[in-house]
C-alpha cells in the first residue's frame, strides 16, 4: 500500500509537496521533496538513463552530509548524564576528527614520499622514531599504518584531553587497533570521508599539501577542496 502524499499548492507560483515513505525496513524513514512540476520534470529526464548517479546524488550529498552534520552538532546516541555526559562528548568529539586524519595519513602513505607534504613527512618521520616497530627477520622497519600514525596524532594533540575525561584510560598509542575500533571504524564519518576523498580522485583534484592534519570542521575543509560546480556537473555528466 502506498503512503505517498501529494499537497497541492495554494497558488501556481508555489511548488508542491511530496511525501513518500521507504519501504521495510526502512519505513521510519521519510522522503519530502518540494518543487514545481517543471523542475521536476527536469530532474527526471536528466536521471532518467543513469538513475544510479540520482542514488549517488541521494546517499552522499543528502543522507551521508546530513548525518555528518547531525553527529557534529548534536552527537550521536542518547547522551548519559551525570559524570559520564563529559566522557561521552569527548569521544563523539574524537569520532569527528579522528576519521578526518586517518583519511589523510592514509591518503598520502599511498602515495610516493617525495610527494607528500612537509608536515606529514614530519609527523612520519616523528612516529618512526617514538613508535615504530621492526620485523623480526628481516630487522627492517615496519611500514607505518594509517591507523597507528592517526592514534599517534590524536595522542600528541588530545593526550591530556583524554586523561581528564577519562583519567583510567590508556594513552591510544599502547592501543591503535582499539583505537581504530572505536574512533574510526565506528564513526559514519569514515566512509563519509571515504567517498568524498574518491570524489576527489575521480575529479582528478590533487589533495591539498596544506590541509591541517586536525581540524574542528573537518567537512568544511574537504569541502572546500571542491569546485563550487563540482557536485553539479559529477552527477548529471
Amino acid at each position: 500500500m502506498s503512503t505517498r502524499q501529494v499537497v497541492k499548492p495554494r497558488a501556481k507560483k508555489f511548488p508542491y509537496r511530496i511525501e513518500e515513505t521507504f519501504p521495510p525496513p526502512h519505513e521510519n524513514v521519510k522522503l519530502i521533496i518540494i518543487a514545481n512540476s517543471d523542475d521536476l520534470l527536469s530532474l527526471g529526464t536528466d536521471y532518467q538513463e543513469n538513475p544510479e548517479k540520482l542514488g549517488e546524488l541521494l546517499l552522499n550529498h543528502f543522507i551521508a552530509n546530513g548525518l555528518w552534520e547531525i553527529t557534529d552538532r548534536f552527537g550521536t546516541g542518547k547522551p548519559p548524564r551525570g559524570v559520564h555526559k563529559q566522557t561521552w562528548q569527548f569521544t563523539q568529539k574524537m569520532k569527528i576528527r579522528a576519521p578526518y586524519t586517518f583519511g589523510l595519513i592514509d591518503y598520502w602513505l599511498k602515495r610516493p614520499q617525495e610527494k607528500w607534504p612537509k608536515p606529514i613527512k614530519k609527523v612520519i618521520k616523528e612516529f618512526e622514531d617514538e613508535m615504530s616497530s621492526f620485523a623480526p627477520r628481516s630487522g627492517k622497519r615496519k611500514k607505518p599504518k594509517a591507523h597507528e600514525v592517526t592514534s599517534y596524532i590524536m595522542e600528541r594533540h588530545f593526550g591530556k584531553e583524554r586523561e581528564k575525561n577519562n583519567p583510567t584510560s590508556n594513552p591510544w598509542t599502547e592501543d591503535p587497533d582499539g583505537f581504530k575500533k572505536t574512533y574510526i571504524l565506528q564513526s559514519h564519518f569514515t566512509n563519509w570521508i571515504k567517498l568524498r576523498l574518491r570524489d576527489l580522485e575521480d575529479s582528478r583534484i590533487e589533495l591539498s599539501p596544506t590541509l591541517p592534519i586536525t581540524t574542528e570542521k573537518p567537512s568544511e575543509v574537504i569541502l572546500s577542496l571542491f569546485p563550487k560546480n563540482h557536485t553539479q556537473n559529477s552527477l548529471t555528466k
